[in-house]
């Protein structure tokens, strides 16, 4: 089936479900930048560290100093940049329709059907939009 020609509630249910593949594609996409970062960050601070026993620390006390803080800065940065690759990829699985979706998500990421009526009401029977903003108290006066 084309999903051209879904209803209403099904088509925004697949458009729904396709952002948050994309999404999530993203989300792993960072990730797996933050994890380059996490080796270079750490290649620099291994390189500073190095340097620094190059230096005398009685005799060039500042380029000792500057070195060992360089090693610090690159290392600290390097951990958080592998806090980000573990928020990142946790982000993508959390919102990827294929590890933690309903099962018409995933459904609806291989080939656009109809939904089941019911299952995610994006209207109701006038026509008006209802969300997750409106509480029951809210729809029960309505």
């Amino acid at each position: 089936m084309s999903a051209d020609a879904l209803s209403t509630s099904s088509r925004a249910f697949y458009e729904q479900t396709r952002f948050k593949m994309a999404a999530s594609i993203f989300l792993a996409s960072m990730s797996m930048m933050s994890l380059a970062y996490v080796s270079t960050y750490g290649g620099e601070s291994n390189a500073a560290n190095f340097q620094s026993k190059r230096f005398n620390s009685n005799t060039d006390d500042e380029n000792f100093n500057a070195q060992i803080a360089l090693s610090g800065g690159y290392g600290f940065g390097s951990f958080m940049f592998f806090v980000a690759f573990a928020v990142f990829l946790s982000g993508a699985i959390y919102i990827s329709p294929l590890f933690c979706g309903s099962n018409s998500e995933k459904k609806m990421i291989s080939k656009p059907q109809e939904i089941e009526e019911g299952y995610a009401p994006y209207a109701d029977s006038t026509g008006t939009a209802r969300g997750p903003a409106l509480g029951a108290s809210a729809q029960a006066e309505a």
